[in-house]
């Protein structure tokens, strides 16, 4: 297992975004899903493999993709790259502590996002990533103890030669 150094925490948007192929997020993703399959270093809350039902083109009426079915299960049971956090009595108090705490300095945060947040603080997770304008503008980086940002990756500098 990482340690806490190692783990970020993925917002259920991070995973529509890789299902539903967002070029201009699609490469940052890849790379830190290929990072992390050497140490098992991504962290998301059981909830999003409810959030995550369908890619942004299903949205509309009509059929489904049952290659988007296929890739979210292929998502789901590659355990060597995200562990599953479960909803547990912990997880849901923090939530709801957070909720409170949202709500008193006037900020607004949704159930499944306080579950979110309340994960990735459970899990001591170093860096919480999300699309989410809300979530990255309303600041909880000190409510959880870790940084809220958008996902990204460090390009390594090759050595001079």
């Amino acid at each position: 297992m990482p340690n806490d150094e190692q783990r970020i925490y993925w917002d259920t948007c991070v995973y529509l975004s890789y299902i539903s192929g967002t070029l201009d997020r699609l490469p940052v993703i890849q790379q830190i899903l290929a990072n992390a399959r050497q140490n098992k270093a991504i962290l998301t809350s059981i909830v999003s493999m409810v959030e995550v039902a369908y890619a942004a083109h299903e949205k509309n009426p009509g059929p489904l993709d049952p290659q988007v079915e296929k890739a979210m299960d292929q998502l789901w049971a590659d355990d060597s790259v995200t562990e599953i956090v479960e909803l547990n009595h912990d997880v849901a108090g923090m939530a709801r502590d957070l909720m409170r705490r949202a709500t008193a300095t006037q900020r607004k945060l949704k159930p499944l996002d306080a579950i979110q947040l309340a994960s990735a603080q459970w899990m001591r997770a170093r860096e919480f990533h999300t699309y989410d304008r809300e979530l990255l503008r309303q600041e909880f980086d000190k409510d959880i103890g870790c940084k809220v940002c958008e996902p990204y990756v460090v390009a390594l500098r090759l050595p001079n030669i």
